[in-house]
């Protein structure tokens, strides 16, 4: 079976010749369907805009539902709407080099730092971000701002509590010439080299 059979095997056959035909009636060739499965960031972008997720609105700008549905990742369980930020930013977020500020509360300057717990309260009353901003940068890695580059840059818009029942928040960080994510213990400190990602608007 060959490699794009293979990845539609778990559908049954119908389903398979009906997208196969859609995609050849919208002029696709089988070598573009190809090329699709094979580009895991490039299905990842495809998949997430059929879900609704994000949204291409115009050059170098994507929109992402900051409400869309959550889900577990690494054994990290969403916390329940009482224990997030309340100030966070909902609804749709266009998403572009210019629409993410990193910001340092108060504690974290001129050498300071602060506990995760004390932190998550002085950021109450910013516009902080949630997880599917930072997913979105993973899937447009293009669109992270260079004021990011070389930092790790935190998402407190979504609160966390892993298998180990201490509570996380997830950041965006450099791999070498790529990028990931981590997450850190609430229990840390953070100082200045540990900004969130707020929004400009």
């Amino acid at each position: 079976m060959g490699t794009l059979e293979a990845e539609l095997a778990r559908y049954d056959r119908l389903s398979y010749i009906a997208f196969r035909d859609a995609w050849v009636n919208a002029g696709g060739t089988r070598a573009d369907m190809e090329g699709l499965i094979e580009d895991k960031p490039a299905m990842s972008r495809f998949i997430a805009h059929r879900q609704g997720r994000i949204v291409p609105a115009a050059a170098a700008e994507v929109i992402v539902d900051c409400d869309a549905p959550l889900a577990v990742v690494n054994d990290l369980e969403l916390l329940p709407e009482e224990e997030q930020i309340q100030s966070r930013f909902r609804g749709k977020f266009r998403l572009n080099q210019h629409a993410i500020a990193l910001y340092l509360a108060e504690g974290q300057c001129n050498g300071g730092f602060l506990i995760g717990m004390d932190l998550a309260l002085a950021l109450e009353g910013q516009l902080v971000l949630p997880d599917p901003v930072l997913d979105a940068l993973l899937l447009y890695p293009e669109l992270i701002p260079e004021t990011c580059k070389g930092k790790d840059l935190f998402f407190w818009g979504t609160k966390r509590r892993g298998a180990d029942r201490c509570l996380h928040v997830r950041y965006l960080r450099c791999q070498g010439r790529s990028w990931g994510w981590s997450s850190y213990w609430l229990g840390s400190d953070w100082g200045s080299s540990r900004p969130s990602a707020v929004s400009t608007s």
